[in-house]
């Protein structure tokens, strides 16, 4: 893990790659596609670790084991995409940035962690609309009680 040594360069960015911190206080993570000039949106983060597990998992997908990862010693843990799409990669890096938050958690339940969860839970509703208004998924998986089922599944993962 590393560690943040400037006071100057902390309210601005993290020390982890691929996560720098808003302005108001949240952290953001997001990866260039190797060889090309665009980049995936991995989310929003409460915590800098939460982010950074997020670089990990699609930063390891995308690069291998030539990935410079933030916690290398969790790359066999690390959720995989089901594929190489942009969706794929960011439901992976949520599921991570979720494990670390889990990985978190003690025996009592914090008023932050609560806030962490609900997060989550809004973050992969995002994802989720985001398929659907892509009309990647079929139009019977858009509407309805399949799509309230659909969108259970996913916040199970």
């Amino acid at each position: 893990m590393r560690v943040e040594t400037n006071t100057a360069t902390t309210s601005k960015c993290s020390s982890y790659r691929g996560v720098r911190r808003r302005s108001w206080g949240r952290y953001v993570s997001e990866i260039r596609l190797p060889g090309k000039k665009t980049r995936i949106w991995l989310g929003s983060f409460g915590t800098p670790e939460m982010a950074a597990r997020a670089y990990d998992s699609a930063a390891f997908f995308l690069k291998g084991d030539s990935a410079n990862l933030n916690f290398p010693e969790l790359a066999g843990s690390l959720p995989r995409p089901e594929s190489c799409s942009r969706k794929d990669i960011q439901v992976a890096a949520a599921k991570a940035s979720k494990r670390a938050c889990d990985d978190k958690k003690g025996s009592d339940e914090s008023e932050s962690e609560k806030r962490l969860q609900w997060w989550f839970e809004k973050e992969m509703d995002d994802i989720v609309e985001e398929v659907i208004k892509e009309k990647e998924a079929p139009y019977h998986l858009r509407s309805g009680k399949r799509f309230n089922k659909m969108r259970s599944l996913i916040k199970q993962l």
